[in-house]
């Protein structure tokens, strides 16, 4: 059985094998289709293939994974080996793969399926997008500041009324000021269209899922959170109980220890599905504990949720007995249990709400 670790690059790949426990360099090897297809045919059926989980690295597995007996994608946290060497080449990364995969010791990482990466795909470009229209925005309000324009009257300051507010303080605005508001009000159009394109194409695509229609039950979860914490789990199955799956989202405390002195540290992992989660029990938190110091998200699920008991209940708790730390994280991470759930065997916990029946 050989090991063959590559270290992807955007145009080309180190490769090292490890054949009857001796690692030798091979030849280095393009990024092309064509460089790969004639990789692919000197591949043997008992033969692991090492990539570490990075750039192109999921393409190239795609396509070694039905000429190779495995394809394995490393973790890249966790090879400390290669991110913490004296020494770090492209030569040597690719040799300390190898050395790793043969000894047994590489740190795997779960290869979603096609579908997931598809959805994980449109919910990142989606939240780019987001992040687009709120850059222009804000671009908009320090216009206006900076030229002593005051606020848009009214909640929706870009709607139709804040719309006809701008165009007649445009016509004040110096000459060079005018251009550029007119040219971001374009922006945010074309982001809000493509906004609602995309939209539209995750409706389609998640309308018969039951994985989602189960996670909307959820008090505060509406379609956008279901779809993005779908996309970030994957397969709930993986899993073996509620702590893992809210490690794996960045809500789960790590321990480090040395000698007698503990030092928790919060886990790091999927930031997407850690923000959209953090919303509903920062609506709870807010208001009962005086050490909340992050501000608060703005996403349209922590206005339309409603108040739930129970997580209202321990946020009060939490904050009455006097903890050092906010509850918003301790709160996230039990309800992960609803999510764990509601994605594998149990039912809907209750009907669907006829507003949330006709969005889907």
């Amino acid at each position: 059985m050989r090991h063959i670790a590559l270290d992807v690059h955007r145009d080309f790949c180190e490769v090292a094998v490890c054949e009857d426990g001796a690692i030798r360099r091979a030849p280095r090897l393009g990024t092309s289709p064509a460089a790969l297809s004639a990789f692919v045919a000197a591949l043997r059926p008992d033969d692991q293939v090492v990539l570490e989980a990075t750039g192109s690295a999921w393409a190239i597995a795609e396509l070694l994974a039905p000429h190779a007996g495995r394809v394995v994608l490393a973790h890249p946290r966790a090879l400390r080996a290669i991110a913490h060497a004296r020494a770090k080449t492209d030569a040597l990364d690719a040799r300390t793969l190898c050395r790793l995969s043969a000894a047994g010791f590489l740190p795997e990482t779960w290869v979603a399926d096609p579908a997931t990466i598809a959805l994980r795909r449109q919910v990142a470009r989606r939240r780019q997008l987001v992040v687009q229209r709120v850059r222009a925005k804000n671009q908009v309000h320090a216009i206006l500041a900076r030229n002593l324009a005051g606020r848009p009257p009214g909640a929706a300051p870009f709607g139709p009324s804040g719309r006809r507010w701008l165009a007649e303080v445009s016509a004040s605005l110096p000459a060079h000021e005018r251009r550029t508001l007119e040219g971001l009000l374009r922006e945010i159009d074309f982001v809000s269209a493509e906004l609602r394109a995309i939209e539209a194409d995750l409706a389609r695509a998640v309308v018969a899922d039951p994985r989602v229609r189960r996670l909307m039950t959820i008090p505060g979860v509406n379609a956008t959170t279901a779809v993005t914490l779908v996309a970030a789990i994957g397969d709930v199955r993986r899993f073996e109980n509620p702590r893992q799956l809210a490690a794996y989202l960045g809500l789960g405390p790590r321990g480090r220890q040395s000698g007698t002195e503990p030092r928790p540290v919060e886990a790091r992992n999927d930031m997407a599905g850690r923000r959209r989660y953090a919303v509903r029990p920062w609506n709870y938190c807010c208001r009962s504990c005086p050490h909340m110091t992050l501000p608060p998200l703005s996403i349209r699920s922590a206005r339309s949720s409603q108040r739930d008991p129970d997580t209202y209940a321990r946020s009060w708790g939490l904050a009455r007995r006097g903890h050092a730390a906010c509850p918003t994280l301790t709160v996230s991470r039990s309800l992960f249990s609803p999510i764990s759930e509601t994605q594998t065997r149990l039912p809907f916990r209750r009907s669907l709400r006829a507003e949330t029946s006709r969005r889907l």
